[in-house]
């Protein structure tokens, strides 16, 4: 059916859709460091709503990776990680008393 054959091509794309948003998790994370930023948001809601994103996107990510068994997913979910670790570090630099 048509429908069946549409199967593969809906599994690149939701892999596309998810290195998407891990792209732009990691630029979420790096963002305030980088040259030509003038000023950071380092309020407190901007990084509980950072780290919200990233855990969802988590989710989202070993969700797809058991329902379609696929690897890749597995691979975005550990790097999503490292993204997470990053914003945590990142974002949260400014609030440490040696910082400044």
């Amino acid at each position: 059916t048509t429908a069946g054959h549409l199967i593969p091509h809906t599994k690149r794309g939701a892999f596309l859709a998810a290195a998407l948003a891990l792209l732009i998790s990691g630029l979420l994370a790096v963002w305030p460091r980088m040259r030509g930023i003038p000023a950071t948001d380092d309020t407190l809601i901007a990084v509980a709503t950072g780290l919200w994103a990233h855990l969802f996107l988590l989710l989202v990510l070993l969700w797809a990776a058991r329902r379609h068994r696929l690897a890749s997913f597995y691979v975005l979910g550990m790097l999503t990680v490292v993204s997470t670790i990053a914003f945590i570090v990142m974002r949260l630099l400014p609030f440490s008393p040696q910082f400044g």
